[in-house]
């Protein structure tokens, strides 16, 4: 799947997470500096995943629970200017 860019509301978000975590992984639990309701949260990293500038995988300690990972946004950036 080609990356897409992201609407403004999940650029901030994608930001505020790059900005705390970078590349290292992290789950949902530590978002709540977002100060956003679950639901929304929820919805916001479904659709940063679906643009291509998230990658999720399962915990192997607890198979419930989702790790991310951004991606660098240089590389996404990079893969959306090659695909125009």
């Amino acid at each position: 799947m080609k990356p897409k860019p992201l609407q403004n509301n999940l650029m901030k978000i994608y930001a505020q997470l790059w900005k705390a975590y970078d590349i290292e992984p992290f789950h949902f639990e530590d978002m709540i500096f977002l100060k956003k309701a679950t639901g929304q949260l929820n919805r916001a990293m479904s659709d940063i995943d679906k643009c291509g500038w998230l990658v999720r995988t399962h915990d192997k300690k607890d198979g419930r629970k989702t790790i991310y990972h951004l991606r660098h946004p240089c590389e996404v950036i990079d893969e959306i200017a090659s695909n125009q």
